[in-house]
């Protein structure tokens, strides 16, 4: 830190020009007092402090130097001791912290102190077991979700597997009856072929009435009458 000595330059010996932070709370202190004449249009420390010296013979800059002074000396021991403040408590709170500070053996202020302190390192043992709780469900779920689509994947394979061979026997039965009225009268092969589409027909419709549930339970899936697009 630069010191300076001799006569009213006493007063700006705690100004260390070397600490930026410090020169820019000198700078805002000016600025909060209307003393813009003493910073603006310096180009950096060494000027400003050169500004505050020739400044010296005004009485009223001397005064508000020596408050400038206090206040830097207030800012640095609140942030050497913390924040002071000032409350009311009621009078079972105050009751309560008597009876902590003398089971700790400490004075009231200090008992405060560790109570709010234990209170905030409390505080973040329940946020991280939240936190770690919160993990263990996301990552439960990622499971779950899992394991319900291969799930979901099984059954639309066997219902798949099921409605492939319920056609197959679907469409041979068809193909049956219509062979044996062919049997029976025989009407050409055009007329068989109408009377297997139209049998077929029949025979889809009933089993759409008779599992509805096939196309609520999978709405992306293959419906029943996909699988008979080959043959209508």
């Amino acid at each position: 830190m630069d010191q300076l000595s001799g006569g009213r330059e006493t007063l700006l010996s705690w100004i260390d020009i070397g600490s930026q932070s410090q020169v820019r709370w000198v700078a805002d202190y000016l600025a909060k007092k209307g003393r813009t004449d003493l910073y603006v249009g310096t180009r950096g420390e060494a000027e400003l402090l050169d500004r505050l010296k020739s400044a010296l013979n005004d009485e009223a800059t001397r005064e508000m130097i020596k408050r400038m002074r206090g206040a830097w000396s207030q800012k640095k021991y609140r942030e050497s001791k913390g924040q002071q403040v000032s409350f009311q408590l009621p009078d079972d709170v105050v009751k309560g912290l008597n009876r902590i500070a003398q089971e700790r053996g400490c004075s009231k202020s200090k008992a405060l102190r560790q109570v709010i302190s234990d209170a905030a390192k409390n505080r973040q043992r329940v946020n991280r077991r939240s936190q770690e709780k919160i993990r263990r469900l996301e990552s439960n779920l990622k499971k779950l979700r899992s394991k319900k689509l291969e799930a979901e994947l099984v059954r639309d394979r066997t219902i798949n597997a099921l409605l492939d061979k319920l056609t197959n026997e679907i469409v041979i039965g068809c193909l049956e009856e219509v062979e044996k009225v062919e049997r029976g009268g025989g009407s050409g092969v055009g007329v068989a072929g109408e009377r297997f589409d139209g049998l077929l027909r029949e025979r889809v419709a009933e089993l759409e009435k008779l599992v509805p549930e096939v196309q609520q339970i999978r709405p992306q899936g293959k419906t029943i009458r996909d699988f008979f697009d080959d043959y209508l």
